[in-house]
């Protein structure tokens, strides 16, 4: 038998994401997770070696698919997120919520000054409010986003994370 699901076998629920996660969707979204499984397999060296290096996530660009797969969720269930980040550094994309996606037609979150322009293209995410129930943060070294070295790559030392 072949696994077309997740690992860990969450299958539970219904709606789409359920269907996605599960295997089941018939939409385009059910070809995600064969496209993501297929590239493990075809770069598996690179990904290994990624994994090496823990993740250095003090870039806020990348909340722009982060709040949008958060909406999708919060369309499809009506539950607040809790996220953890690890790899948080400064914890930047767990205030994902307080940043401002504008997008053809319109825009989601606050007026902020943190604006992620031309980060969204296609269809518009769902337009429903995103609740964050739950923040934490893990970092082997986490940094101070005020500080100038934060802006820099730099060298991950193994420790303990703080969470």
């Amino acid at each position: 038998m072949t696994k077309t699901g997740p690992p860990g076998g969450r299958t539970g629920g219904g709606g789409p994401v359920a269907g996605v996660l599960g295997g089941r969707a018939s939409s385009a979204l059910a070809l995600a997770w064969p496209a993501f499984r297929d590239v493990l397999a075809r770069h598996a060296t690179e990904v290994r070696a990624g994994l090496a290096d823990p993740p250095q996530t003090n870039e806020v660009g990348r909340a722009a698919p982060l709040i949008g797969g958060l909406l999708a969720v919060a369309a499809a269930t009506g539950l607040p997120a809790r996220l953890l980040e690890t790899g948080a550094s400064a914890g930047l994309n767990l205030r994902a919520d307080h940043y401002r996606l504008p997008f053809d037609g319109g825009g989601h979150g606050p007026d902020s000054p943190v604006v992620l322009p031309d980060a969204w293209r296609g269809a518009p995410p769902a337009a429903v409010p995103l609740r964050i129930a739950a923040r934490l943060g893990c970092d082997l070294a986490p940094l101070d986003a005020a500080a100038p070295e934060a802006r820099l790559p730099r060298k991950r030392t193994s420790r303990a994370p703080r969470c």
